[in-house]
């Protein structure tokens, strides 16, 4: 991508697309960036890191050469019903936690050029309160090849993914969803319902007692609520079988302990214990 400037676009500037802006300005890319937000304050606040602020998406649309759509996923799906076939010479990628419900969107348009991406990176803080230049690095960014893929435009995707940092991943969209569920979407709500339980059985007057279990644990739950529905909606096929399975295992822990059963916990605990350190605390993934 060396010569000249490329025009690129970020629809949507919370806590991913802003990280992204400022990531794309430090990477020393020639690069002119574009935003556009519906929140005004934020569109204010992120324009000194723009050469371009858009009134619209259509307008950046016609701006720009390269946009991500760094929105929730249900308003990635509207977006791209808007750019549709009418963006030809537009390379279009986003940053969903959710893949297949978006490629099966994009290839209802013959002429939209796509790349399904997703930023295996985050943090709890939403919106301009969450931008952080090095949020992507050394992280993993999935990338979806489908038939309707280019490798060219694939390898311009992961070519702007490597200078900011992030490692790219090439799978299909059906393994990312499945996996997903698991690694990143079953602890976002594992994360809530202990927020929710909170509210009613929490600590009072003893605010000592608040300590690092009970923030590990609820630490999602301090993300961006449509974010996280809008992941959970467009994948539920895959979290709903793994919330049974969970109950299973929570009512398996239940009934120990009913029953008094001592070794029987301590087995499970020490399962639970060799599978974080063997497949889980040195993975190096986030969010």
């Amino acid at each position: 991508m060396a010569g000249r400037s490329i025009r690129i676009g970020i629809v949507g500037l919370g806590q991913i697309g802003g990280s992204l802006m400022l990531a794309l300005r430090r990477s020393g890319e020639s690069l002119q960036l574009g935003g556009y937000d519906l929140n005004r304050k934020r569109l204010a606040s992120a324009q000194p890191h723009l050469h371009f602020a858009a009134e619209s998406e259509t307008e950046l649309f016609r701006w720009a050469e390269i946009v991500f759509l760094a929105t929730p996923v249900q308003t990635i799906l509207q977006l791209l019903h808007i750019a549709g076939n009418r963006y030809p010479s537009v390379l279009f990628t986003d940053v969903g936690s959710t893949k297949r419900a978006v490629v099966d969107c994009a290839h209802s348009y013959t002429s939209l050029r796509f790349v399904p991406g997703h930023p295996f990176a985050g943090n709890e803080r939403e919106g301009e309160q969450g931008w952080d230049s090095e949020l992507f690095s050394g992280r993993p960014y999935f990338l979806v090849s489908t038939e309707k893929t280019s490798k060219e435009d694939l390898n311009q995707i992961r070519h702007l993914v490597a200078a900011i940092g992030a490692h790219p991943v090439v799978l299909d969209a059906a393994t990312h969803d499945r996996l997903l569920a698991l690694t990143s979407h079953l602890p976002l709500l594992l994360s809530a319902a202990t927020a929710l339980l909170f509210e009613s059985l929490g600590p009072g007057n003893y605010p000592e007692t608040i300590g690092s279990g009970i923030r590990s644990v609820a630490r999602l739950a301090g993300g961006s609520p449509t974010m996280g529905r809008d992941l959970l909606f467009t994948n539920r096929d895959e979290v709903l079988p793994l919330l049974r399975r969970l109950k299973d295992v929570l009512d398996r822990f239940a009934r120990e302990l009913e029953q008094g059963n001592g070794q029987a916990l301590l087995a499970l605990l020490e399962r639970a214990q060799k599978l974080y350190w063997k497949r889980i605390a040195d993975s190096g993934g986030s969010v």
